[in-house]
């Protein structure tokens, strides 16, 4: 079985499922495809956008590894910052820019912008920012599904805060991750909407904080692991009969379930319920790399799917399960190519820039 190491590839096979899985919730969203039979993944039993927080608590679960770094000072706020906004806002800004052309492209063919998200200057200078959500701006929905990434980068400032004041005070930070897991779930079931929160914010807190705890919990009983498999196996059959046999049972709540119970026990069973050959493949670590680009990119491409639809004077069979797969195919390509040509040139460049700073 996968022991934790430097890149755990059952993880990556989780994130690329997941990003998939939210890939055709938007598409379903967007072009308003429905099945009368098999999934949906818009309006359907389930509702797949929830997925997002299992971004957040794998977010969570990755950056576990800064806390002790954090804790014992060997890395500093503007170093660590740093490296989440290079992670991220090169792509951020490449896919906001793509989204603001395409979008004016399809208002001059069909009179309106794409999903009526107007643009402005201001929208687009937050959004290639990654401020958009849960900061103190107004989301300006310029490639929406961004704000996951916005949220998450409030996040990361909030976990450095945390670990750093406990430190100092010499507390166990758990116990501050315990309190935002709550404050996250005021923030989304009451509608919080002040400075520094939102109901979207709410979702990244209790889904990334609970995410460094499951750390701590999976890699401390690693010995009693076929139990916990057996465990989860037992929790992911039930909900799954539920959402089945008995769908409203469920639905209240569905966000807290799936994170604080599902997702946990998906992650147990991929990580040490599934032979290695399955998992531990170097392909899942390459497809998770480039996942992020594919969740940037797949809102442009559907753009561009009506751009065609209006060039060609043909209506695209959105419903037809081929369409589907083929938007996914086109999604990954596009994602493969923004990965070795923008995100990882710019990313060295943008480090060795940032490299020659310091040592000035």
């Amino acid at each position: 079985m996968s022991t934790m190491k430097e890149r755990d590839h059952s993880l990556d096979l989780v994130k690329v499922t997941a990003t998939i899985l939210i890939m055709l919730h938007h598409y379903q969203q967007v072009t308003g495809a429905r099945f009368d039979r098999g999934i949906n993944f818009y309006g359907g039993r389930f509702y797949f956008g929830y997925v997002v927080e299992l971004f957040f608590l794998l977010s969570g679960y990755f950056m576990h590894k800064y806390v002790i770094l954090i804790r014992e000072r060997k890395v500093g706020f503007f170093e660590y910052m740093t490296k989440r906004i290079i992670r991220f806002v090169p792509m951020l800004t490449v896919c906001a820019l793509s989204f603001a052309f395409l979008s004016g492209i399809y208002k001059h063919m069909y009179g309106q912008y794409f999903m009526d998200k107007e643009i402005t200057l201001w929208g687009l200078i937050v959004s290639c920012l990654g401020i958009q959500e849960g900061w103190v701006f107004k989301n300006p929905g310029i490639n929406n599904p961004t704000w996951y990434i916005s949220v998450l980068m409030l996040c990361c400032v909030v976990l450095y805060l945390c670990v750093y004041i406990s430190a100092r005070l010499k507390l166990n930070e758990k116990w501050l991750f315990v309190f935002l897991i709550f404050v996250g779930a005021g923030f989304f079931e009451f509608k919080v909407k002040w400075l520094f929160a939102s109901p979207l914010l709410g979702r990244g807190y209790y889904s990334f904080f609970f995410g460094l705890l499951l750390y701590d919990l999976m890699n401390g009983q690693i010995a009693k692991r076929k139990a916990f498999v057996l465990i989860a196996a037992a929790v992911l059959a039930a909900f799954t009969s539920l959402m089945i046999l008995k769908p409203g049972f469920v639905n209240e709540g569905q966000g807290y379930i799936l994170t604080f119970i599902v997702y946990p026990a998906v992650l147990i069973i991929v990580r040490w319920g599934l032979p290695d050959p399955v998992v531990n493949r170097k392909v899942w670590g390459t497809l998770g790399c480039i996942s992020f680009d594919v969740f940037m990119w797949h809102v442009n491409i559907l753009i561009v799917f009506s751009i065609i639809e209006y060039l060609s004077g043909h209506s695209i069979s959105y419903g037809d399960p081929a369409v589907m797969l083929l938007f996914v195919l086109i999604c990954f390509a596009v994602g493969t190519a923004s990965y070795y040509l923008i995100e990882k040139p710019a990313g060295k460049k943008l480090a060795a820039l940032c490299e020659m700073g310091e040592n000035k």
